[in-house]
């Protein structure tokens, strides 16, 4: 198969060992599909969805999960691998244009053991 050039009709690219599909639009869309469901798509306006072909927000993550016991959840993991006492992880909310005017934030700072 050889891809290239103007995307002038709809493509769907298969891929049967691994049940994925990559669905090209000419609208602009991108939809990556596992076993025929939306596992990642961005629409024409930039919005992305993760478990979701219709995003409401710049980022929309869907999953149906029923476990309550606490193992399990539709969370968004933020990692960082260094392993140096005092390292932050977190996210960060900004309102306006203006460079580093921060609104408020969601922290995780280890401080180590004795902490």
């Amino acid at each position: 198969m050889q891809l290239g050039g103007s995307l002038i009709q709809n493509t769907t690219i298969t891929l049967d060992a691994n049940n994925m599909i990559y669905n090209l639009s000419g609208t602009g869309e991108f939809d990556i599909q596992d076993d025929g469901v939306s596992a990642f798509f961005v629409q024409n306006d930039g919005k992305v969805g993760i478990g979701t072909n219709a995003p409401f927000h710049k980022l929309h993550v869907l999953q149906d999960v029923s476990t309550t016991d606490g193992t399990d959840g539709n969370l968004i993991d933020i990692q960082n691998t260094n392993n140096i006492t005092g390292v932050i992880s977190g996210i960060r909310f900004q309102n306006g244009t203006t460079a580093n005017t921060f609104k408020g934030a969601i922290f995780y700072q280890d401080k180590g053991q004795n902490n």
